[in-house]
């Protein structure tokens, strides 16, 4: 049997995060239609910019999820050093696209409150 998760599409190029987040709470909430203001807030999103994950995770065990992630980047290392992990990773080109494409001001505070 297949779920009935709702679907929403990234309505720009920066709101990935947010589609993928509405879509599950709002199958396991289906009494709350949740806003892309919402969201917004909820993953520090700004104009413009792509958002990271990390904040999200924080914020949806907040909202009493159980959050198991699966993530290939290691926190601990991006907190310490962001653009030397991400260069390392992946290349200094998609380190320099990256950086210019986020708020890396938010991302190196919130990988800093992982456990």
């Amino acid at each position: 049997m297949r779920p009935d998760i709702p679907y929403y599409a990234n309505p720009d190029h920066t709101h990935c995060m947010q589609a993928c987040l509405r879509m599950g709470y709002e199958y396991f909430t289906p009494e709350k239609k949740w806003l892309w203001e919402e969201l917004d807030l909820l993953t520090g999103h700004k104009p413009e910019l792509t958002t990271w994950t990390m904040k999200s995770y924080i914020e949806t065990e907040r909202l009493g999820y159980d959050v198991v992630i699966y993530d290939p980047l290691d926190y601990v290392q991006f907190a310490a050093a962001p653009k030397e992990y991400i260069e390392e990773k992946f290349s200094p080109a998609y380190a320099e696209e990256t950086f210019k494409m986020s708020d890396m001001d938010q991302a190196d505070f919130v990988a800093s409150q992982l456990d």
